[in-house]
């Protein structure tokens, strides 16, 4: 599956935001760790996800699955996506790696606390979803 998200991924920056959704039946646990291992992939391919954001944003009544997405991060769009708003719509809001020091200093993806995010819509950016 990340085969076929990464093949249609347009060119550009390696940071990425990933998003897994649940259709509906998916569990929250289930979909965290789905969260991890497309992290862990996207990063065995180089390619560094700043965000990987994981919960049931868009569902389908009750159906088991989920999708990805991924999308390429152009430069101050992951300010963006943390940025304050003023609006019904709340965006899901995922805790960055942190800035600075050596790779090895940044948690691992695996021990990054997630937390639970309310519902939301999906904005337009160039980006690739898989569904399965």
């Amino acid at each position: 599956m990340t085969d076929d998200l990464l093949d249609a991924l347009p060119e550009g920056p390696g940071d990425v935001l990933a998003l897994v959704n649940g259709l509906g039946a998916t569990t929250e646990l289930e979909l965290h760790a789905i969260g991890v291992l497309l992290g862990d992939e996207l990063t065995a391919r180089g390619l560094r996800p700043v965000f990987t954001v994981s919960g049931t944003f868009t569902a389908a009544l009750d159906m088991a699955g989920f999708s990805l997405t991924v999308t390429r991060l152009e430069e101050g769009w992951a300010e963006l996506w943390t940025a304050p708003t003023r609006t019904p719509l709340v965006l899901p809001r995922p805790i960055p790696a942190r800035s600075g020091g050596r790779a090895g200093d940044r948690p691992s993806p695996r021990r990054t606390p997630r937390p639970r995010l309310p519902p939301t819509r999906a904005a337009t950016a160039p980006s690739t979803t898989a569904t399965r």
